[in-house]
């Protein structure tokens, strides 16, 4: 349950949550799978969102056993990356509007993604929101991805808050996990009717909900 007199900040994923990546991410990962002449999976796709690029080639690598070394692997699916979003990234609608209401209102916004830093901050500064968060941490700021909580403790320490003064906004499994492990309440951002709840978290469809429940429960 969110308290009024408590919440100071609220942490923010980047794919799926406030960048519709989740079709470029879906897309690299098809494209490097086709490129090692492996078919890629929705099923397996959806057990790889959280965790760091790296992370996820050395999961594949072991996995198919290419017994290669991870350097290249990663440097290839970092340039199939990079590419599709420079070039198709968007952003949810609403997003912006409730970031600039939160600014406003003088609530600390901190963006925690798995991203590597130079994507994450070139997405920011794409759609002009760079100067409205206090804090951002990366998969570069971590040794362990979600759904390890080290990524929204690290964002908490950042800010020097406990977790009771936070509120998460999520979309995936891991991340959700991820804040649930550091005790942080988690909205669930939905974006589809079909998509699975997850136990703990708060389930709201989209940004204009997610804004509407803010003014409710926590002005």
């Amino acid at each position: 349950m969110i308290s009024k007199k408590v919440l100071k900040a609220i942490l923010i994923d980047l794919d799926g949550t406030l960048a519709d990546t989740i079709p470029v991410l879906y897309e690299t990962y098809l494209q490097f799978m086709a490129a090692k002449g492996q078919k890629g999976t929705s099923e397996e796709f959806a057990t790889l969102m959280g965790p760091t690029i790296p992370q996820i080639v050395d999961i594949l690598n072991k996995r198919y056993q290419w017994n290669e070394s991870s350097d290249p692997l990663t440097q290839q699916y970092w340039h199939l990356l990079s590419t599709l979003y420079s070039e198709h990234l968007g952003l949810f609608s609403g997003a912006k509007r409730f970031i600039q209401q939160l600014n406003e209102k003088g609530v600390k916004i901190a963006l925690v993604t798995s991203a590597a830093s130079d994507l994450a901050e070139s997405f920011l500064k794409k759609h002009q929101l760079s100067k409205y968060f206090d804090c951002i941490v990366t998969g570069d700021d971590v040794a362990r991805g979600k759904p390890d909580p080290e990524a929204y403790l690290k964002a908490l320490s950042k800010l020097q808050l406990h977790p009771e003064e936070a509120l998460v906004i999520e979309d995936s499994r891991s991340g959700i996990l991820s804040a649930q492990t550091a005790k942080i309440p988690t909205i669930q951002i939905l974006h589809k009717d079909e998509v699975k709840l997850i136990e703990g978290a708060i389930p709201l469809l989209n940004w204009d909900a997610i804004a509407t429940y803010y003014r409710a429960t926590c002005e």
